[in-house]
C-alpha cells in the first residue's frame, strides 16, 4: 500500500509541476474505489476529491493546482498517520501542523469550489439566453424514441406548437412527418452518427390549423456522450419557405415572360456579344419582319444572316449600344430585310436596351420593333389625300356645308351650292344657304327654325325629309343630316350637314312602282307559274298561269295551299326543302310533280330566290315553277342508252384484262429471254478476263470491268422488273403465314451482310396473316436490305421490327377503313433517312434518292414492296428524317 501511495505521490507532484489540464493519471488514486466508511475519513476526502478533479475537466488551472495540492496534502496525512503495520510514528505538533495546512487549502479549495459553482451558473444561463434568443430554430432529441429535450421558442414557433411540446415522441407530437423522409433522416442519424444537412428541404407541416407547405435549411447532428455514444440528435433549421416561393414565383414570372415575349405582338429579338449572336427571337419578328424559321437565325451572327444590313446603320448602332451601355431609339426608320419571298422595306420604331449583367458592363443588346410601315404608309397616303380632301369634297354629287358656333355658313361645296341654287355669302347667310324652305305637306320652314338651326340649339342630330326651292321657283327633294362639331374640349364651335338630294330618286321611286304593275302583267300573260312570298314564306302571289294549270280558284287555293297540287309523294321533299332555304337564305330548287286541272300530274322545276334589303335580311321570295315532263322524258330515254352503254364499257374492261395478262406474259417471256444474252456476255468477258488478262492494255481491262459491272445492273434491273410484274399481276392465292417464319428466314439469308455491317435485327412476336407468302417475303427482304444498305458511317445498324393490333377508325391515312382491324408492323432503322418531302416519292418506280456511285440499286424495291402491300388490300408509307433512320409502317387488314 505504501508503495502505491507513493507512486500516487509522483503522479500528482508531476501533473502539479506540468500544470497540464489533462486528466489525472488513474494511479494518482491509490485506492481504487470508494473505501467503506471505517476507512480513514482522509482516505474518503482523497477519494472525494480525485473523482471531482476528473469531473471537472473544464475549470481553470489554478482551481486544478489547489485541488491536487489538496491531494498530496492527504497522501502525506495518511502516510503520518499510518505505517504499514498501523502504528503512530509522529508527533502531534506534526499533525498540528498537517491539519493547519489542510484546513488552509480546504478554505482555498472551498472558494474555487464556490467560483466554480458561480462561473458554471452564468455560462448555463448565458447558453439559456442564446438558446432562448438564438436566431435559428433548436430541438434537441434523446433516446431511440426521439423524446423532445430542449427546443427554443424560434423552432417552437416554426412548427406552431406550444411549451408542452417539450417532453413528448417527437414523430408523435407531429404525426404528419411520419410519412415523410423526416423520419428516415433521423433514425438514420441516430443510428449510424452521421449528421445529415438539407437545403431548402420540403415539408408538409400542419400549423395554423392547416396543412402548409414549407420548405427549410437543416442540420441533424448527433449527440454524444464521452465514449462516442450516440443518445440523441440536435437539430438546428431555419425556414425558407419564402425564398423558395419568392424563387418559383420568379420562375414562373420568367417563364411567363418569355411566353410573353414570344407571343407579343411586338417584334422583340436578344442579340450578344459584339459579333451580335441571334439569342432570342419571338414569333412577331421571325414571321413578320424576317420571315425566317427559328433553326434558320438562332445561334447565328445577325450579319451572317442578313448581310444586307451592311449598308444600313442598324449594326452600326446595335454595336454602339453594346460598347457604351447608353440605348438607342428611333422612330419610322426605313429597314430593307431579305427573306424567302425576296428583299420588302418596313418602317420601323425601334427601342435598342443594353443587357446590363451584374458585372455593369453590356453584354448584349434586347430590341425591340414595331412594325409602323402601314402607319407610315398610311400617314403619307393622308398627306396626299389631305391635298385631294378639298377637292374631293368639292366634287362630292352630296351637298355639304358647316357653320360657325354662331350660326352663319363659312364652308361649302359645289353640290350643296347647285342644291339651293345660289351661292351664300359666308357671314350673311344663317343655318341655310337655299332660298325657300317647305315640310313634305307644303308648310313654310322659317330658316331660324330649319333643321340645322333646331339641332345646334339642342345639341343633337337629326334626320329629315323636307323641299328646297330655288330662287327660280324649282323644288328639290331633300334628305338633311345636320351633325354637330366640337372642339378638343367638347364644346361646340359649329355644325356640318350633309343634303342627299332624292329627287331623281322619287321620280325613280314612282316609276318603280309603274313597273310593278307592269311585271304583274308580264306574269299574268307568260305560261311559267309564278309566285311571290313574305320573308316567313307565306305565299301572297299567284299568276293566273298557276290558276289556269290548277283549276283552282283564288279563293280555294289561299285556303287549301300550293302543296294541295303536289304530288303525294314529293311534299315532304318539297316541303323540307323549302324550309332549308327560308332558314338559311339559300336559293331554293326542287323538282316534283303538280296535278293540273285534269288530274294529270307533270314535272316541274321549281326556283325562288330571296330578295334582300341593305341590310342582308329577306323581305321576299320571287319563285317561279317550269314545266319539265319533256326534259324527263328526255331523260329516261338517255338513261337507257347509258345502261347499254355501260354494259359494252364492261365488255370492253374484261377484253382489257385478258389482254394485260398476255402483256404481262410477253413481259415476263421477254425478260428471261433478255437474260440469256447476258450470261453469255457476262461468261466470255469473265474468259476474257481470265485468259486474256495480261494481254489487255490498262484502258481495256477497265473497259471489260465496266462491261461487267454494266452487264450485272442489267441482270438485277431484269430481275427486279420480273419481281414487279410477278407483284402486279401474278396469281394471288391467299393462305395463312407466319411472319416470325418468314423474317427468320431471311435474317439467315442476310446474315452475311449483317455480319459485315455489325448489324443487329431486333424482331417482336409477329403474328400470323392471311397473305401471299412469296410475295410477303419480297416485301420484308426488301425493306431489310434497304436498312442494311442505308446506313451511317461509323453506326452500327440497328433494325426494329414490331406489331400492334389496330381500329381502322385509329388509323390516321385516307386509305384506311373505319370498319376493319389492321395489323400494324413497323419496319425501323437508324441510318441515313431522307427528306420528309421524299416519303411518297420513294414508292414510284425507278425513283432514287442517291446516285448509283453511293449506293446501288435499281429504284424498283420499294416500288415493289408499295404494289405487294396493296395486292393484301393494306397500306404502306413512310416517315423519316435526315440522320435519325426511317421508319417504314405497313397495314395488313386481319380475317374479319
Amino acid at each position: 500500500m505504501q508503495q502505491r501511495i507513493a507512486n500516487a505521490r509522483n503522479a500528482l507532484n508531476k501533473a502539479l509541476v506540468s500544470g497540464e489540464g489533462d486528466p489525472l493519471p488513474a494511479i494518482a488514486n491509490p485506492f481504487g474505489k470508494r473505501p467503506d466508511t471505517e476507512t480513514l475519513p482522509e482516505i474518503l476526502d482523497f477519494h472525494d476529491t480525485f473523482l471531482k478533479l476528473h469531473e471537472a475537466g473544464d475549470v481553470s488551472s489554478s482551481w486544478r493546482k489547489i485541488g491536487i495540492r489538496h491531494l498530496i496534502t492527504l497522501i502525506d496525512l495518511i502516510t503520518l498517520r499510518w505505517n504499514d503495520q498501523g502504528e503512530h510514528h509522529h508527533s502531534d505538533a506534526e499533525f498540528d501542523e498537517i491539519e493547519r495546512r489542510i484546513e488552509d487549502l480546504n478554505a482555498r479549495y472551498r472558494e474555487q469550489a464556490d467560483e466554480l459553482d458561480r462561473t458554471r451558473a452564468r455560462t448555463q444561463r448565458d447558453l439559456e439566453v442564446f438558446f432562448r434568443q438564438a436566431p435559428i430554430g433548436i430541438c434537441v432529441l434523446r433516446g431511440p424514441e426521439l423524446r423532445v429535450e430542449h427546443a427554443n421558442p424560434l423552432y417552437l414557433s416554426l412548427i406552431d406548437k406550444g411549451p408542452d411540446f417539450i417532453g413528448k415522441n417527437f414523430l408523435e407530437a407531429l404525426p404528419e412527418l411520419k410519412t415523410q423522409s423526416v423520419k428516415n433522416m433521423l433514425f438514420e442519424v441516430y443510428q449510424t452518427g452521421r449528421p445529415h444537412v438539407g437545403y431548402e428541404h420540403g415539408v408538409i407541416l400542419h400549423r395554423h390549423q392547416r396543412d402548409e407547405q414549407t420548405y427549410f435549411n437543416f442540420v441533424y447532428q448527433p449527440l454524444r456522450e464521452d465514449d462516442g455514444t450516440v443518445t440523441g440528435i440536435i437539430v438546428v433549421c431555419s425556414e425558407v419557405t419564402g425564398i423558395v416561393l419568392s424563387r418559383q414565383v420568379l420562375s414562373e414570372k420568367e417563364r411567363e415572360f418569355r411566353n410573353i415575349v414570344t407571343q407579343s405582338p411586338i417584334a422583340i429579338a436578344i442579340f450578344k456579344g459584339p459579333d451580335l449572336v441571334i439569342d432570342l427571337a419571338n414569333r412577331t419578328m421571325l414571321e413578320t419582319l424576317w420571315r425566317r424559321s427559328d433553326a434558320d437565325v438562332m445561334g447565328h451572327p445577325l450579319m451572317e444572316v442578313f448581310p444586307e444590313l451592311e449598308n444600313q446603320p442598324f449594326p452600326r448602332l446595335l454595336r454602339h449600344v453594346i460598347e457604351t451601355g447608353q440605348p438607342h431609339r428611333d422612330r419610322e426608320a426605313l429597314a430593307v430585310v431579305d427573306g424567302p419571298d425576296g428583299p420588302r422595306s418596313f418602317y420601323v420604331d425601334y427601342d435598342y436596351a443594353p443587357l446590363m449583367p451584374s458585372s455593369g458592363k453590356a453584354e448584349g443588346v434586347i430590341c425591340t420593333v414595331n412594325d409602323v410601315t402601314e402607319k407610315v404608309r398610311a400617314r403619307k397616303l393622308l398627306e396626299s389625300a389631305q391635298v385631294r380632301y378639298s377637292h374631293l369634297i368639292e366634287t362630292l354629287p352630296v351637298g355639304m356645308y358647316t357653320i360657325d358656333e354662331n350660326g352663319y355658313i363659312d364652308l361649302y361645296n359645289q353640290a350643296a351650292a347647285t342644291v339651293w341654287g345660289r351661292h351664300p355669302l359666308p357671314g350673311v347667310d344663317r343655318w341655310c344657304g337655299a332660298y325657300q324652305l317647305y315640310s313634305l305637306d307644303g308648310v313654310p320652314i322659317p330658316h331660324d327654325s330649319c333643321p340645322m338651326a333646331l339641332a345646334f340649339r339642342n345639341g343633337q342630330s337629326l334626320e329629315e325629309e323636307l323641299y328646297m326651292v330655288r330662287e327660280n321657283g324649282e323644288r328639290r327633294h331633300v334628305i338633311v343630316y345636320p351633325r354637330m362639331l366640337h372642339d378638343e374640349d367638347g364644346r361646340r364651335i359649329g355644325a356640318s350637314k350633309v343634303m342627299i338630294d332624292i329627287t331623281e330618286r322619287k321620280k325613280a321611286e314612282e316609276a318603280l312602282r309603274e313597273s310593278e304593275e307592269k311585271f304583274r302583267l308580264l306574269t299574268d300573260t307568260i305560261p311559267q307559274l309564278i309566285w311571290t312570298a313574305d320573308a316567313l314564306g307565306n305565299i301572297d302571289y299567284y299568276s293566273d298561269s298557276v290558276y289556269q294549270y290548277c283549276g283552282k280558284s283564288p279563293a280555294e287555293l289561299a285556303r287549301k295551299g300550293w302543296l294541295e297540287i303536289v304530288h303525294p309523294d314529293d311534299r315532304t321533299g318539297y316541303r323540307k326543302r323549302w324550309l332549308h332555304s327560308l332558314h338559311s337564305g339559300d336559293d331554293y330548287t326542287f323538282e316534283h310533280r303538280l296535278r293540273g286541272y285534269d288530274g294529270q300530274y307533270r314535272w316541274y322545276l321549281s326556283r325562288a330566290v330571296p330578295l334582300q334589303n341593305e341590310s342582308g335580311q329577306v323581305t321576299q321570295w320571287v319563285g317561279t315553277a317550269t314545266d319539265i315532263q319533256d326534259q324527263k322524258d328526255f331523260q329516261q330515254t338517255l338513261e337507257k342508252v347509258v345502261e347499254e352503254r355501260t354494259f359494252e364499257l364492261k365488255r370492253a374492261n374484261m377484253e382489257l384484262v385478258g389482254r394485260n395478262k398476255e402483256l404481262s406474259s410477253f413481259a415476263y417471256i421477254s425478260s428471261h429471254d433478255l437474260q440469256e444474252p447476258l450470261r453469255k456476255i457476262q461468261t466470255f468477258v469473265s474468259i476474257i478476263m481470265k485468259t486474256d488478262h495480261d494481254n489487255l492494255s490498262e484502258a481495256g481491262r477497265r473497259n471489260f470491268e465496266r462491261m461487267q459491272i454494266a452487264a450485272n445492273r442489267m441482270k438485277t434491273l431484269i430481275n427486279d422488273l420480273l419481281t414487279y410484274s410477278r407483284a402486279n399481276n401474278g396469281e394471288k392465292v391467299f393462305e395463312p403465314t407466319h411472319l416470325n417464319t418468314i423474317l427468320g428466314e431471311i435474317t439467315a439469308e442476310l446474315s452475311d451482310a449483317v455480319e459485315a455491317k455489325g448489324a443487329r435485327i431486333l424482331i417482336d412476336d409477329l403474328p400470323v396473316v392471311n397473305g401471299i407468302p412469296f410475295q410477303l417475303r419480297q416485301l420484308f427482304i426488301n425493306l431489310v436490305s434497304n436498312a442494311l444498305k442505308f446506313t451511317r458511317a461509323e453506326v452500327p445498324p440497328v433494325i426494329r421490327i414490331t406489331s400492334e393490333s389496330v381500329n381502322g377508325k385509329d388509323v390516321t391515312h385516307e386509305k384506311a377503313d373505319p370498319g376493319r382491324r389492321y395489323v400494324h408492323i413497323a419496319v425501323a432503322d437508324n441510318g441515313i433517312g431522307f427528306e420528309p418531302e421524299y416519303a411518297t416519292k420513294i414508292f414510284e418506280v425507278f425513283q432514287r434518292l442517291h446516285s448509283r456511285g453511293d449506293y446501288e440499286g435499281t429504284g424498283i424495291g420499294l416500288a415493289i414492296c408499295n404494289k405487294i402491300v396493296e395486292n393484301h388490300e393494306g397500306i404502306l408509307y413512310a416517315e423519316s428524317q435526315p440522320g435519325e433512320g426511317a421508319t417504314f409502317h405497313i397495314y395488313l387488314p386481319l380475317p374479319a
